[in-house]
């Protein structure tokens, strides 16, 4: 595809959203066709000895073709190329296109969608539709197309457009390219069209929360797939389970005896731990007991609770996949008008696909490629996510770490192990035999998961509220009589009279804390307390550490941890849900950063950290626009 093929592909993407009056005027305004320098006449490749056809000229000859049986065609540099139809395939309502030349000739598929007859087009895309995986908006959006009488060229546009963003495309394509080690470019990893996600997890229109979403939109996607796909559809679906949310009543049911057959043929051909779990948890949901069933989730329960067969290498390159995609997500703002919960589902699930596509190529871990995410878009995932906090308060990016990946795994293995019969647990779960009713869960099996930050946390027990209590009346300010209560934000709903509590404790204390062993342990608690001040959007609490931060600034920097204290007050920012208030508090913590006396190699870092953060959420200029165009002066 030329430059001129691009630039038409990029300009009806960007007019898709418009209404269709509109994208017609603009691409029928020959004036402005000109100026913009789009020629619409591109230049069409068809093998790599780089033989080439004028596209118009091409789709002629093929209508002759269709039409008569035969046609010709000069290529670039005046050769004769002879077009015929093949037998192959056989089943296929449209054959492929044979074009011959002297001793050269090459058959292709890629042109079915310029065959003058519209019944046999739609029937070609029901032949190839189970290879694509298209969700229900892009499947009724193609056959529109395909019904239309618009011209074959700007049918090719819109049909290519919406083929090679199919979740299926997508995953043969990166598939051929590992197979043959070629290079893989960025946008072959992650694709950056919405109609590619919204195939792979479906639409949202009403959901506020992923419970909604899995009750709504999510199931009916689910079954939208089954119903239209089929087998082809499960590891797809599979890959979108990411909340326990998924496997309610509702989505378990759609996986009857047949589609658990088939699910069954695939998961022990495709040796891929993330599949493994998935069909486990559904197995357990609907309390599946034979031994085929007890069998697979035994050992993927083993796999996790013994960290198995290279289940850190396997958890690393997930949690990175996750980190490339939604960095990429985030930096596109491609789901910025969604619920974060919308986006997240989409980052986990291509994370998924990605992961499921090197497993199926023979490729475990690639360290040289979890290396080149992080330097690359570790930042971009983390702010972004701290970003989130102001509408999804609880998820924190530090969970997708791959040893948080793996209790959010087990432990909703667990729990769902938990409701069978006690005396049944040993076949699933190897425990001591003294204490057969204790599972092994651990504490940060509790946190939220990645999906779950926009959901309300449960009360807290009473021998919690009791910890936390004694923590805060006791006497002085020491970083101990916080602890409870930090630790107990990220699990459970702390009432106003806690906040108020921590408040006029900091207060009373002229904001100073006792007994600081270290810079990580003073670390640890303002950072536990700007994590608190997030999760339980107290407003009353960032103000407060504002100052505590002002107090210990000094310390941060003879310890060089700049860094840490601008993602200390970013943490804090999420209190505010209105977008004044958070650019007003932001802008005023990291204003007051670059009127410090810095070195300039601290103050490049403090440039570029505001300078990302600003990429991402421009309002925040609002109130930092005159501290930034100071330290962008200084650091030229």
């Amino acid at each position: 595809m030329n430059k001129s093929q691009i630039m038409k592909s990029s300009l009806i993407s960007l007019l898709k959203d418009y209404p269709d009056s509109f994208a017609d005027d603009i691409l029928d305004d020959k004036e402005f066709i000109n100026k913009a320098g789009i020629n619409f006449n591109y230049i069409i490749n068809l093998s790599e000895a780089g033989i080439q056809f004028e596209n118009e000229l091409l789709y002629s000859s093929l209508i002759t073709l269709y039409n008569d049986g035969h046609a010709s065609i000069k290529d670039e540099s005046d050769k004769i190329w002879n077009l015929s139809l093949t037998n192959e395939p056989k089943d296929a309502p449209i054959k492929n296109v044979s074009l011959s030349c002297g001793d050269s000739n090459f058959s292709t598929s890629e042109f079915w969608f310029v065959h003058p007859d519209i019944k046999l087009r739609v029937a070609y895309l029901e032949y190839i539709k189970d290879d694509l995986l298209l969700g229900k908006a892009a499947a009724k959006k193609i056959i529109s197309t395909l019904n239309s009488n618009i011209s074959a060229s700007e049918r090719m546009t819109h049909v290519k457009t919406i083929i090679d963003t199919s979740p299926g495309a997508f995953y043969s394509s990166l598939s051929s390219r590992i197979m043959n080690k070629s290079s893989l470019m960025l946008d072959q990893l992650v694709p950056e069209s919405l109609s590619y996600y919204q195939s792979l997890i479906g639409e949202i229109e009403d959901s506020n929360n992923v419970i909604e979403y899995f009750s709504m939109e999510g199931f009916e996607h689910i079954r939208y797939l089954i119903s239209s796909y089929g087998e082809k559809s499960l590891l797809n679906i599979l890959g979108l389970n990411w909340a326990q949310n998924f496997s309610n009543e509702k989505v378990i049911s759609l996986f009857d005896e047949q589609v658990l057959n088939s699910t069954y043929r695939y998961i022990n051909s495709n040796n891929c731990f993330f599949l493994d779990f998935s069909f486990s948890d559904i197995l357990l949901k609907i309390k599946r007991a034979d031994d085929d069933s007890i069998n697979i989730i035994s050992r993927i329960v083993d796999v996790l609770q013994n960290d198995r067969g290279n289940l850190q290498e396997t958890l690393n390159l997930l949690s990175f996949f996750f980190i490339l995609t939604d960095a990429i997500l985030i930096r596109n703002k491609l789901f910025d008008s969604y619920p974060v919960f919308y986006r997240r589902l989409a980052s986990l699930s291509h994370a998924s696909l990605l992961y499921r596509c090197f497993c199926a190529n023979g490729i475990k871990e690639d360290q040289k490629l979890c290396d080149w995410i992080a330097r690359n878009f570790g930042q971009v995932f983390y702010i972004g996510n701290l970003l989130d906090l102001r509408s999804d308060n609880r998820w924190l990016p530090d969970y997708a770490e791959p040893i948080q990946l793996k209790n959010e795994l087990f432990g909703r293995l667990l729990n769902s192990i938990s409701v069978i019969d006690e005396a049944e647990h040993y076949k699933y779960v190897k425990i001591n035999t003294e204490h057969s009713n204790s599972l092994p869960f651990s504490i940060d099996m509790f946190l939220p998961g990645p999906l779950e930050g926009g959901i309300q946390p449960t009360e807290m027990p009473n021998y919690i509220e009791e910890i936390v209590n004694n923590g805060l009346t006791t006497l002085g300010s020491t970083i101990d009589s916080f602890t409870g209560f930090m630790n107990s934000s990220r699990y459970w709903k702390l009432d106003e009279q806690y906040l108020a509590a921590v408040a006029e404790k900091i207060r009373s204390s002229g904001h100073m804390f006792e007994k600081i062993e270290s810079i990580e342990v003073l670390y640890n608690c303002l950072n536990g307390l700007a994590v608190a001040t997030s999760i339980t959007k107290s407003e009353l609490l960032a103000d407060e550490l504002l100052i505590l931060t002002r107090v210990y600034r000094n310390e941060f920097l003879k310890e060089h941890k700049l860094q840490e204290l601008v993602f200390i007050g970013l943490l804090a920012s999420g209190a505010f849900n209105c977008i004044t208030s958070w650019c007003k508090y932001l802008g005023q913590y990291l204003s007051e950063l670059t009127y410090l006396d810095l070195e300039y190699e601290e103050q490049q870092k403090l440039y570029c950290l505001i300078k990302a953060i600003c990429n991402l959420e421009p309002r925040l200029f609002t109130t930092i626009s005159k501290a930034y165009v100071i330290i962008e002066e200084q650091c030229r």
